[in-house]
């Protein structure tokens, strides 16, 4: 995608003709750089930044029950069998935990220990020399 070949000869992007030799003093390391083997870029996720969430237990303290507040569109259904769910008003709910314990899930985000990966060069759109219905991103 750095050069084309118009009429028998290498031109840049702008147009200007270009010998074998300007090509590979200018693109090399470029294309090296941008191709195989390399981290992966933010287009496709962020390695250091991946969603996921994370499942914590908790358990009562002492006697005390597990209690906490919910809107009441975030209630799960169906309803654990061990939460006794109350309304406190017309959108909000108060859920004792009966068990000595509940498991919840909490959004979190952790750095990915793969941040590298084979990838196609960066500018080459496969598309561009046949017809990719099948393979539309490469």
């Amino acid at each position: 995608g750095r050069v084309q070949y118009v009429d028998g000869q290498l031109q840049d992007q702008a147009g200007k003709p270009l010998s074998v030799e300007d090509v590979v003093e200018t693109y090399a390391q470029d294309i090296l750089d941008n191709t195989l083997v390399r981290r992966i870029g933010k287009q496709y996720f962020d390695v250091n930044n991946v969603p996921t969430s994370q499942k914590l237990n908790l358990s009562q303290v002492s006697d005390q029950e597990i209690q906490f507040q919910l809107k009441k569109r975030q209630l799960p259904s169906p309803v654990p069998s061990s939460w006794a769910v109350v309304e406190l008003d017309e959108k909000h709910v108060q859920v004792t935990v009966q068990d000595d314990e509940a498991e919840i899930r909490v959004a979190t985000h952790y750095v990915s220990v793969v941040q590298a990966a084979g990838q196609l060069p960066e500018g080459f759109n496969p598309s561009s020399l046949y017809a990719s219905r099948f393979h539309p991103r490469g």
